[in-house]
């Protein structure tokens, strides 16, 4: 009778996704709006923790730092909002001085071939 087999993972490969994910984690963890000390707890806690426990804290790091971002860039846009509308608003104002100059130019050029004609 043949025993299904069970995939063999190297131990190489084993270090190299844990050396990963380790990586991942010390970078969410900075990132993370955590308070300082808790930071140094999970640090603490880290070795202690299984890969699959370490995946899903990896994952919940993640979205807490890209909800973190998110907020963040959203702060910028609306303190950036003013200052685009300032020069939106100038834009057009110089947008409609020129096209204004141009209107006038071309009532000029027509004159004076009109006036050259007779």
């Amino acid at each position: 009778m043949l025993s299904p087999q069970t995939p063999k993972v190297s131990e190489s490969a084993l270090l190299a996704e844990a050396k990963a994910l380790a990586i991942q984690l010390a970078q969410a963890l900075a990132a993370s709006n955590m308070p300082e000390d808790e930071k140094e707890a999970w640090a603490v806690l880290l070795p202690e923790l299984r890969l699959d426990q370490l995946s899903r804290l990896a994952v919940v790091l993640d979205a807490s730092v890209e909800k973190a971002v998110k907020a963040d860039v959203a702060d910028i846009v609306e303190k950036l909002r003013p200052i685009l509308e300032k020069f939106a608003a100038s834009q057009a104002q110089l947008d409609s001085e020129f096209m204004s100059n141009i209107s006038s130019i071309v009532q000029d050029v027509r004159k004076a071939e009109a006036s050259a004609k007779t």
